[in-house]
């Protein structure tokens, strides 16, 4: 693709990035444990119990209180620390082809339609399908959490029924181990795989054994 479509892409799609940019302190996962509106409705409990002098229902409510808000704390906290890892652990520059020239960029500014070329050390920048292949094998533990390399091809050899397990594409987080290839990215940021999943895990919250038997 050209310069001027890659970054018409680049406005359309966002940025090839698959986790938000944001510092936050264990305070402010403290603190927003407790805004949860379950968690408010116990303490306006506990507080018309201590109104009504019943200090012992007052203590209980508190107590359900003060363990969903630690629970909801650590649950918010280990999903934000998974993420900032994941980025950690992407590469901040790949080398794609535009308007016939192979060119260093940055991860972010990778576009759908771009020709990435691969070898042995890279980081998979998006989600691609291989064009050509030679002994490419790579590693999926990010999503399979099996340290073997898998080899990947240029054409699709199986029937895989996990995105994964296709043969001739590669997902953004997964590394080569060996060999060479050059592929078209088809999903990059939000859209890619890696992506969604870690948008899933970021917006799913798991509700408290308490709250399942109350709702």
């Amino acid at each position: 693709i050209t310069e001027n479509k890659a970054t018409e892409l680049l406005e359309k799609n966002g940025p090839n990035v698959v986790v938000k940019n944001e510092k936050k302190s264990r305070l402010y996962f403290l603190f927003n444990s407790f805004k949860d509106k379950f968690i408010i409705i116990l303490i306006v409990l506990a507080i018309i119990n201590y109104f009504l002098s019943d200090a012992l229902s007052t203590y209980i409510i508190l107590g359900i209180a003060v363990i969903s808000a630690l629970i909801r704390y650590f649950q918010d906290y280990s999903v934000y620390k998974f993420n900032q890892e994941l980025k950690a652990k992407m590469y901040t520059t790949t080398n794609v082809v535009r308007s016939g020239k192979e060119k260093e960029i940055r991860v972010e500014k990778v576009v759908p339609g771009d020709i990435v070329h691969l070898s042995a050390g890279s980081m998979i920048p998006a989600d691609i399908m291989l064009i050509d292949s030679k002994d490419l094998f790579v590693n999926q533990s990010v999503f399979t959490g099996e340290s073997v390399p898998v080899e990947k091809v240029a054409q699709n050899t199986n029937d895989a029924k996990e995105i994964f397990s296709i043969s001739n594409v590669c997902l953004m987080g997964s590394s080569v181990i060996s060999g060479r290839a050059t592929g078209v990215v088809i999903d990059t940021g939000f859209t890619t795989y890696l992506g969604r999943m870690s948008k899933e895990v970021e917006t799913k919250k798991e509700p408290t054994n308490f709250r399942k038997g109350n709702e």
